[in-house]
């Protein structure tokens, strides 16, 4: 059971689950190791275990964040997996992590082997794609306080593990705005 874990929203039975570990290679990244590099092909699937990994794209000086992945989540470059093109994005480890990796050609082989793990599959996309709606709702609200309060409802581990710097681009704030905005809420 505690591999279910590393697997989130998972409905997947201990067999299942066993073949996805058992077809994986086992990734640690340390603090700032890129796994997917903006103009480079990557074709693989990754599974976080454990840790924080973001995804940025250079802003002149700064990094814009654009997304967080939490433990359970996929992670895979949209580019590189779907259309062999190079990425449009770093995805990189806040903080230390473990991952389990798949290669385009090991995953594909997997799904076809269990109508189960192809259902799994669907349901971590479609849970991707409304992550990724919700967060563009959440990033049109106007004032950067009530998106800060947003993020720790939904992500509270980001504080533990992600320098401040990273959220504040996240939310398209400077890092001495977002201490003032951390400052305000704790009053």
């Amino acid at each position: 059971r505690q591999r279910l874990m590393c697997i989130r929203y998972s409905t997947l039975t201990d067999e299942n689950v066993g073949r996805l570990v058992a077809a994986s290679e086992f990734l640690c990244l340390q603090k700032g190791e890129a796994i997917i590099k903006e103009g480079i092909v990557n074709t693989g699937f990754y599974i976080l275990r454990s840790g924080v990994l973001r995804a940025y794209v250079p802003d002149g000086e700064r990094e814009a964040t654009i997304w967080f992945a939490v433990p359970g989540e996929i992670v895979f470059s949209a580019w590189g997996y779907v259309e062999g093109s190079p990425s449009k994005i770093t995805v990189s480890a806040s903080c230390d992590c473990s991952l389990l990796y798949y290669t385009k050609e090991r995953i594909e082989s997997l799904l076809e082997s269990s109508p189960e793990l192809v259902a799994w599959e669907r349901k971590a996309l479609m849970r991707l794609l409304l992550s990724t709606d919700q967060s563009l709702a959440d990033f049109s609200i106007p004032c950067a306080t009530d998106r800060y309060e947003v993020l720790l409802r939904k992500m509270p581990e980001l504080l533990q593990y992600v320098p401040l710097k990273e959220i504040a681009g996240f939310l398209g704030v400077t890092p001495q705005s977002l201490s003032r905005i951390r400052a305000r809420i704790v009053k």
